[in-house]
């Protein structure tokens, strides 16, 4: 009896312990869905994140952590995250070129129940077409949400290029009338004019630092004809048209500030903001901080077009995904979907600082109060630079491909190596990545349309 007494203390114990320790994880589990965590680029893309996660965790009483970090660190961030299994993050903020390769390795999970859950099905048809197909889907599905419209433009500014004592000086100079720039070598003449004489203080500025600096030589190397590969599939960087974009690039270089090979997105915008450059090439932030901030020196005084030969780069715009261990996707989806849509996206898009571009047809292009602060002279033609966009090189991998040439182009820019001889390297450096990650020297036929824009 003593022993059946016994053995039924010692059962009733191991079911009061099982039933703590079945309990914690619960507790623990309904703790964490309190909060999400969010991987996001630094400096003024902080701002619009931050403000929708005040206005989120007033919604739902869900907080949102925001873990910053820089921009050319983000992929390497949460790639290293995933791939150590550290499921850190409930969403993410990454450069579309990159999203192959995140659904390629299974790190990232599809959204589409999301979408259709919450019915956001008009929210998501708003983007514009080609940027929500780039941005966000890939293989019939959707991943990712598109929160950026970016695309270069050129500005320059109109109280110079419309003084006919400068027109006069220029034409003497170089035997042509000055204007906004249509050619490449007609960008250098106006630099190299500038920089000589004392209108301004120097002929332009320029991204040049490791990192994202091939965005600035792919503009040129596009408009110079150039493509990522040729018609069978072999890298074509080392054509004559990559060749000419690299010493366009750096003899542009000669007309910079001082220490431009160190610029990143604040010194570039920040030589433009204080008027110290007659023009330049850059986002749309170009026309939004030079417009509506009020530190800005080059307000009312700003002129918009397509860059030089008319082809546009869409230059590695800003999306969010969910990676694929996160177990709080559905918070973190309606979170995200505060940044980028409704009020939030409408404050980003008019007022300073926020490094977010309009990418959204009726609530941005066609909205009345984006309109009367941007003006249809930014939107018109920031939307036909869209239109007339080529996007970035993506396909799986691409960070990779990407890091070797901008590696490559930074060193010919600082005189180290070669411009012939970078990008010979370039080439020969992706046939073995290919070689690596396809099992062939030359890009699989399957991949060839994703280095078009999606119509």
């Amino acid at each position: 009896m003593l022993k059946n007494k016994f053995m039924w203390v010692v059962i009733v114990t191991l079911l009061v312990v099982f039933c703590i320790i079945g309990l914690a994880p619960t507790r623990q589990a309904v703790a964490r869905v309190n909060e999400i965590t969010v991987l996001v680029g630094g400096g003024p893309h902080l701002l619009s994140p931050r403000r929708a996660a005040e206005i989120y965790e007033k919604k739902t009483g869900i907080k949102v952590n925001i873990v910053e970090s820089p921009h050319k660190d983000l992929y390497v961030k949460a790639m290293t995250d995933f791939i150590s299994g550290g499921r850190s993050y409930d969403a993410f903020q990454f450069s579309y070129p990159v999203l192959a390769t995140f659904v390629a390795g299974g790190f990232v999970q599809p959204i589409d129940k999301q979408i259709k859950k919450y019915g956001a099905e008009a929210e998501f048809n708003d983007i514009i077409p080609a940027i929500r197909e780039m941005y966000g889907r890939w293989g019939g599905k959707t991943y990712a949400v598109a929160a950026d419209g970016d695309t270069h433009s050129y500005y320059y500014r109109t109280d110079l290029f419309e003084n006919p004592r400068i027109k006069a000086d220029f034409k003497r100079k170089f035997g042509y009338d000055l204007r906004p720039a249509k050619t490449w070598e007609e960008y250098v003449d106006i630099s190299k004019f500038f920089y000589e004489t004392d209108y301004v203080q120097y002929g332009n500025s320029e991204l040049a630092q490791r990192g994202r600096m091939y965005y600035w030589w792919a503009n040129r190397f596009l408009t110079y004809g150039g493509e990522w590969f040729d018609e069978r599939g072999r890298p074509a960087i080392n054509s004559a048209a990559g060749i000419k974009a690299a010493n366009n690039f750096k003899e542009s270089l000669k007309y910079s500030p001082p220490g431009v090979l160190n610029f990143e997105f604040s010194e570039h915008q920040e030589s433009w903001l204080s008027g110290s450059i007659p023009h330049f090439v850059q986002w749309g932030d170009g026309w939004l901080d030079g417009q509506l901030s009020d530190a800005s020196k080059v307000k009312g005084k700003i002129g918009m077009s397509l860059p030089p030969g008319d082809v546009v780069l869409l230059a590695g715009g800003w999306a969010f995904a969910f990676p694929s261990g996160s177990k709080k996707v559905d918070e973190a989806f309606q979170y995200i979907r505060t940044i980028v849509f409704g009020e939030n996206s409408v404050w980003a898009m008019t007022n300073p600082g926020t490094g977010y571009q309009p990418y959204l047809i009726k609530e941005h292009f066609k909205n009345p109060q984006v309109i009367k602060a941007l003006g249809n002279d930014f939107l018109d033609p920031y939307m036909d630079c869209m239109a007339e966009g080529k996007p970035l090189l993506r396909i799986p991998y691409a960070a990779e491909f990407d890091d070797y040439l901008d590696l490559k182009l930074s060193q010919t820019m600082a005189g180290e190596i070669s411009t012939k001889a970078a990008l010979d390297d370039v080439a020969n450096h992706w046939v073995e990545l290919l070689e690596r990650y396809f099992g062939s020297s030359t890009l699989p036929e399957k991949f060839r349309p994703m280095l078009k824009v999606p119509k």
